[in-house]
């Protein structure tokens, strides 16, 4: 029971008050008496940083509000994004960036249409002549290039007609100089390997393309670059990035282009072809996505392409560019 002259002690006032409020104030101890003083302002909000847990950045800037990582995949996945972890911060970038807003397309549609176009075409490619000379007593001949080129420009057409097409995409060069000189190192190991493999095979190809027809050689290495890889560098890398690479986890998005790029070539009824272009389409996809630039992994292509109709491959390679170059050649 308290007495008139009985208080109660002011350390216990405080010590109830420091534990109460414990994330506002700080204890500091004065002449025996515990004294309390206001925390700061900017070292409670620096000290609350540091217990924060990492925020999701977003590409657009815009903070959507705290969510798990599924969501944060499962958003990116039907915006047409690909999530990527930088550190420990998750983010969601465009595969590319775009005018307007990415395409929505359902995940199972999208891998539909990424088989009917890049399946299903060649091998109407490969089968279309046999089937029209035998139905129609037509001669079609092989037009493999006319149709890489006809729907390469009805993709570009396409985009830009829902306002998803920006024209430095298409015509963009600025890489670093490590990358180029990554390219052209790489280029080097990999033209003394196939020139290797190649004597060893069949010596009596080694240099017979521009040995045999040095006017139409010089055709197809000017040719080839500026038709048949602008095309196909819009087809399976420029398009296949924006569009289908987000329809798949993870690495399995670098495999399925490859693999797409390597079907391409089955028209060519040889597995060299197949092997090459699939190893080819490992080194094209992953250069345009490190850098963005459609002129440097459209020249890497190019160097490929050119050293093997130049050393002797090119008689895997004969029905579409070599058809296209005697067109032009006359």
């Amino acid at each position: 029971m308290l007495t008139g002259h009985a208080s109660i002690p002011p350390c216990v006032i405080f010590s109830i008050i420091y534990a109460s409020r414990a994330d506002k104030y700080v204890k500091i101890t004065h002449g025996g008496i515990n004294r309390r003083r206001r925390r700061p302002e900017h070292a409670r909000s620096r000290n609350s940083d540091r217990t924060a847990k990492p925020e999701r950045a977003w590409a657009g800037g815009e903070h959507p509000g705290r969510r798990s990582d599924a969501g944060c995949r499962a958003e990116a996945m039907r915006a047409g994004q690909r999530p990527k972890k930088v550190g420990n911060v998750q983010r969601t970038v465009d595969v590319l960036p775009v005018a307007g807003k990415p395409a929505r397309i359902p995940g199972m549609k999208r891998i539909v249409e990424f088989a009917l176009l890049y399946f299903g075409t060649p091998l109407a490619l490969l089968y279309a002549p046999a089937l029209a000379r035998r139905w129609l007593g037509v001669e079609l001949g092989m037009w493999v290039i006319p149709a890489l080129v006809l729907i390469a420009t009805a993709v570009v057409m396409a985009e830009a007609a829902h306002g998803r097409l920006r024209p430095a995409e298409l015509f963009s060069w600025r890489a670093p100089a490590r990358e180029w000189a990554l390219v052209l190192g790489r280029f080097a190991v990999c033209a003394a390997l196939l020139w290797t493999l190649l004597r060893w095979r069949h010596p009596e190809l080694l240099w017979s393309f521009p040995r045999q027809a040095p006017a139409f050689w010089l055709v197809v290495m000017v040719c080839y670059p500026l038709v048949s890889v602008s095309a196909q560098g819009v087809l399976y890398r420029w398009y296949f990035e924006r569009r289908y690479a987000a329809a798949f986890p993870g690495r399995w998005s670098l495999l399925a282009g490859a693999v797409a790029f390597a079907f391409a070539h089955v028209i060519f009824r040889n597995p060299w072809a197949l092997l090459f272009t699939f190893a080819g389409g490992l080194l094209f996809l992953p250069t345009y996505r490190r850098t963005g630039s459609m002129l440097l992994a459209n020249a890497e292509h190019a160097l490929y392409g050119d050293f093997l109709f130049t050393v002797g491959w090119g008689s895997y390679f004969y029905e579409g560019t070599q058809a296209m170059a005697a067109a032009v050649a006359g």
